[in-house]
Order: C-alpha cells, then structure tokens, then sequence
C-alpha cells in the first residue's frame, strides 16, 4: 500500500461511498483501483462501486506506524 495521506484527496464517487458518519482522516489509491481510507471509527477499502471491506479499529490485531516514513501497515 501505498503511504497515506494526511489530507484525503478521494475522487468525488468514492468519497460519496463512505459509510453516513466516516470521516476521512487519511487515504490512499490502492494498485486495484479502489482506496484504503483510514477514518476515525475503522480501515475502509472503498471504490466508485461502494464499500468492499469495513474494519473497526477493535477488530485489527496488529498494525505500526513510521511516524518518520508516514507509513500505516495493517
């Protein structure tokens, strides 16, 4: 994945896919076509079709942040 974005620049069609009441926080293209965004509540997988994966920040085992790199991996 590529590394995310602090402002979320989602095209239009997407960003009207996210769930009522996700706020984009971060987001990036993914090689698919579709983008990871991450928003306060989960990890979202969405493209111009609708939401393909939801993860609630509960549900992740494991993730890290470079702080230094600017990079989430889940």
């Amino acid at each position: 994945m590529r590394s995310l974005r602090r402002t979320p620049r989602l095209p239009g069609p997407v960003a009207g896919r996210l769930p009522s009441g996700d706020r984009a926080l971060a987001a990036a293209a993914l090689a698919s076509g579709d983008w990871a965004v991450v928003t306060p509540a989960a990890l979202v997988v969405v493209g111009e079709d609708g939401v393909r994966e939801r993860h609630p920040w509960h549900e992740i085992q494991h993730g890290t942040w470079d702080g230094d790199d600017r990079r989430l991996t889940v």
